[in-house]
């Protein structure tokens, strides 16, 4: 059986890797709201303190989740040449970024569901048929205008991603211009 470079220190890269997606996707969310809500009245969701936690935390449970199956996969296979882990980790940026954005507006509907939904004084459904009505409409809210960040940070997810196989190539020893077996 071949040894993989996470062998040990899985607890090391899962860190770093988490580092960088928490850091990156900070960044991505801040700059996102400058530049979109630099004219709006309202900018108390998008500022709130929880929001501001929990993107960049699943930011980087996304990142280090996915990062370390390209590492591990990378380090196991002789034919996965430098190019394809540079290509596959900036699709796994991508993928990690529209992950943590969909994990957080279905939270953030769960959150605004249960506690900010308003019960018309007529008609008292059950609780939990009134928290289920209430998460559907604020996750569809939240898609539709969601929709935005999500295309609009492809790119740089992709670039993000692409630097985070720089580790991964050097703890691999894979080389650009090196064909398997040389």
């Amino acid at each position: 059986m071949k040894q993989t470079v996470l062998k040990g220190r899985a607890f090391g890269w899962a860190s770093g890797f988490f580092a960088y997606g928490t850091v990156v996707h900070l960044l991505l969310f801040r700059y996102f709201v400058r530049w979109a809500y630099s004219g709006a009245s309202d900018t108390t969701f998008v500022n709130h303190p929880l929001t501001n936690i929990a993107m960049p935390i699943l930011g980087g449970i996304c990142v280090s989740l996915l990062m370390l199956r390209l590492l591990n996969k990378a380090s196991e296979r002789d034919n996965m040449t430098a190019s394809r882990i540079v290509f596959e980790a900036g699709l796994r940026g991508m993928g990690a970024t529209v992950l943590a954005l969909e994990l957080f507006y279905i939270l953030a509907s769960a959150y605004l569901a249960v506690f900010l939904s308003e019960v018309d004084a007529a008609s008292h459904p059950p609780l939990l048929g009134r928290i289920a009505g209430a998460f559907i409409l604020w996750f569809i809210s939240i898609q539709t205008y969601g929709l935005q960040p999500v295309a609009l940070s492809l790119p740089f997810s992709f670039v993000y991603g692409c630097v985070a196989a720089v580790p991964i190539l050097r703890a691999t020893n894979k080389r650009f211009g090196r064909t398997a077996g040389s």
